[in-house]
């Protein structure tokens, strides 16, 4: 299962007391001020750079994906961890919060884990976060550890039970690491200690802009009175007082006020320290973003400018973005594949990042078109790019702006005359290879995530797809008992594969089985059409 090692930390590590300290002690900065990780995100640039950059490594679809044996790769629906980024890496988290979580630890602390909690075989089955201030990275005997400091509510207690000392050592084959910039190769800088006077200094100019206003240390008007217009300070707070009450407010903007006795009114400008003071602020902004690799930020005016948010999206994911992507990629590589996967490179993690290289609906179909026309994707593909629903044909590699027949046309007979395409029979079997491929779908899906493929087999096949395979047969003007014919084939096909191999080389052997479905399509679009039973 978990593979944990329950070791007392002073026996060659660090005592828990130490390096829990270490772990959650603030570093002062040059400004006075401590800073920590939780005050670091206090700072509104600072927060900001982490929602962003978190917020779109939340959002990016992170898969795994199977290398087929002709070239390219699908999506791998049975590996056991691709739920774990896809939908719910653990009980009471979605994979969004977890990726951002991980992400924003990754930024702040330096380091991002996750424990992966594992089953008898090794495989995963959930993915836990560690709070970066309860836990660090340390060596023994040349072999990298996790040191864990636990709450007795923590839900790894679940796996390995109760403890006399509460701390754990967990192997680093069963922690997702993430670390950023480091000097050992192995562990990231907290970014809070390595740019402490910069965030101290910003957290420093609020602290005092906050004390200023506190204070009013800068009224807007001064009135100036000549020598003995007061007698006493009774009469002058009573004027002025009476001078607010006529003029505060949004209530009193306009009215009309009188001075007598000579009395004058200045109004209290910016001075140029004031504006030193805003200059100050924005440079501030300009250091957080370089700290963080983002081009641009809030506020800043004299950032980088593009010529299209395509562009500016573009480069923010080439020097922002993807050295995250990337750590991430291999990291999930390295602990979510088995050695198999691994030693065969049959499979692979990958972010899909064209969600941020959305271009202008115009230009994205303008695209698809050239795409469509250099038979790079069918149209059934380049609707989806754009959620559409696929429409029976459209997954032919065919350009449209060719008519066939037009170059080096004659006008003398041919020997043979072609025969000519069947329109008809082209869309039966398209439609059908498209039935097909979805049912291909659906078993390979439940071949790595159904606890009992039997069963499922029963469900899907006898309440489900026999009733669609029948309404399509016969929709296409065939008889339903084709249909039939072929749901049956199908189940007993996988009941012969469900029952000759092991749970782990079940989906394996699905997988080659389903492969050759869409073949069948061929066949069934006869019998549709000639109305007679072929061997399928």
């Amino acid at each position: 299962m978990f593979n944990i090692l329950k070791r007392i930390l002073n026996s060659g590590l660090a005592k828990p007391v130490d390096w829990f300290v270490n772990a959650v002690t603030s570093v002062k900065s040059d400004s006075g001020l401590r800073v920590t990780g939780m005050s670091a995100m206090s700072l509104p640039p600072v927060f900001y750079a982490v929602r962003k950059i978190s917020g779109h490594v939340a959002q990016l679809p992170l898969c795994v994906h199977q290398r087929l044996p002709e070239g390219g790769a699908v999506k791998a629906y049975s590996h056991p961890a691709y739920r774990l980024m896809k939908t719910r890496p653990n009980p009471y988290m979605t994979a969004a919060q977890f990726k951002e979580t991980l992400m924003a630890h990754a930024l702040i602390w330096g380091n991002g884990k996750a424990a992966i909690i594992r089953d008898s075989l090794g495989r995963p089955l959930e993915l836990l976060i560690i709070n970066p201030t309860q836990s660090t990275t340390v060596y023994e005997l040349g072999k990298k550890l996790h040191t864990v400091a636990l709450d007795k509510n923590d839900r790894v207690n679940l796996y390995e039970g109760d403890y006399t000392v509460r701390t754990l050592v967990i192997d680093d084959d069963d922690v997702l690491h993430i670390p950023g910039i480091g000097v050992n190769g192995t562990t990231g800088l907290q970014l809070f200690e390595i740019a402490k006077n910069a965030i101290g200094l910003g957290l420093a100019a609020e602290k005092a802009s906050n004390k200023d206003f506190a204070n009013s240390s800068k009224p807007g008007i001064l009135l100036e009175a000549p020598r003995n217009a007061f007698r006493d300070q009774k009469q002058a707070d009573e004027f002025v007082a009476g001078f607010n009450t006529w003029h505060r407010g949004l209530d009193n903007v306009g009215k009309v006020g009188l001075l007598r006795e000579n009395m004058k009114i200045h109004t209290v400008s910016h001075s140029a320290n004031d504006a030193q003071w805003v200059e100050q602020r924005k440079f501030q902004r300009q250091e957080i973003a370089m700290l963080f690799g983002l081009e641009s930020i809030l506020g800043d005016d004299e950032s980088v400018s593009y010529n299209s948010m395509e562009q500016k999206n573009l480069a923010y994911l080439s020097n922002c973005l993807m050295p995250w992507l990337v750590r991430i990629e291999q990291e999930c590589d390295e602990k979510l594949l088995s050695g198999r996967q691994k030693r065969a490179d049959s499979h692979y993690w990958k972010f899909n990042t064209a969600a941020l290289l959305r271009a202008d609906f115009k230009s994205t179909i303008e695209a698809l078109g050239v795409a469509i026309s250099h038979r790079i994707m069918s149209p059934n593909e380049a609707r989806e790019k754009i959620d559409l629903n696929p429409y029976d044909g459209g997954d032919r590699y065919e350009n449209p702006a060719i008519t066939p027949g037009a170059p080096g046309e004659t006008d003398e007979p041919a020997d043979e005359p072609e025969e000519p395409v069947d329109a008809n029979s082209l869309a039966v079997v398209a439609h059908l290879e498209h039935r097909l491929k979805v049912e291909a779908e659906h078993v390979l899906r439940a071949a790595g995530n159904s606890g009992n493929y039997v069963s499922w087999l029963d469900r899907f096949y006898d309440s489900r797809w026999l009733k669609t395979m029948e309404n399509a047969c016969e929709n296409l003007g065939g008889s339903r008992e084709i249909g039939t014919r072929h749901c049956e084939q199908s189940k007993q096909e996988l009941l012969e594969i469900a029952g000759s191999v092991t749970i782990d080389g079940l989906a394996d052997a699905v997988a080659e089985v389903v492969e050759k479905w869409p073949s069948r399509a061929q066949n069934l679009a006869q019998e549709i059409l000639k109305g007679e039973l072929t061997n399928v």
